[in-house]
């Protein structure tokens, strides 16, 4: 749980847990989610709410196969996420 730490981007560090199974970042001052999110096949969880991003357009979704709760409420996005309606959960 990374949120509430003013963090204006996601660590580097956290795409490398590859059996990360949820991801919460919620109330900090991200910007942007960088692609290699995609990395984190098994995870299922993503709170991304109350930050600051504008755009998702470098993530298709559809390719993190096991997401089940994307939660982005509360940011400047002015398209709907790639992929989300491929997903089948």
């Amino acid at each position: 749980d990374l949120s509430f730490n003013l963090l204006k981007e996601i660590p580097p560090v956290v795409y490398t847990y590859k059996a990360l199974v949820r991801l919460n970042v919620e109330h900090n001052a991200i910007g942007r989610v960088d692609p290699t999110l995609l990395n984190l096949k098994r995870l299922k969880v993503f709170v991304c709410d109350h930050n600051q991003l504008e755009t998702t357009e470098t993530i298709d979704f559809s390719q993190i196969k096991k997401l089940e709760y994307l939660h982005i409420a509360h940011n400047q996005l002015m398209k709907f996420p790639r992929g989300l309606q491929l997903l089948h959960h």
